[in-house]
């Protein structure tokens, strides 16, 4: 099994090949999907991520997720992150609860979540 090609024998070209398929998959994909950072941090954001919360990526990329998170719900949002953060595991958030996104123009839309923890590459 050891002749079998991964990241420890990737050629440039070989990681290239993943980095390009992994953002035709982001850029495609008709479900919103924002990358979070373990402190609440957006990281990046797919074009249907920014069209369901009508931002542009420049005022999202780098802000908090709270961000879109209808404000009386903030603060308990954070405690909840925090202790996913702690112990993450992918799994749907809010089982049997209505959701809701808050969108750059004040709007509340329903939203479906599910979490997943994400370690890029030379990260531990």
């Amino acid at each position: 099994m050891s002749d079998l090609p991964g990241p420890a024998h990737d050629t440039e070209g070989d990681r290239q090949s993943r980095v390009d398929r992994y953002q035709a998959i982001f850029q495609s994909c008709p479900d919103g999907i924002l990358i979070v950072d373990p402190q609440g941090v957006i990281r990046d954001v797919n074009p249907e991520g920014l069209r369901l919360f009508a931002y542009s990526r420049e005022a999202l990329i780098d802000r908090s997720i709270e961000l879109l998170v209808p404000r009386e719900k903030r603060d308990v949002h954070v405690t909840h992150r925090e202790g996913y953060a702690r112990s993450a595991d992918p799994r749907p958030m809010g089982i049997g609860l209505e959701l809701e996104g808050l969108r750059s123009d004040g709007v509340r839309i329903p939203v479906e979540i599910s979490l997943s923890p994400f370690q890029e590459e030379g990260e531990s």
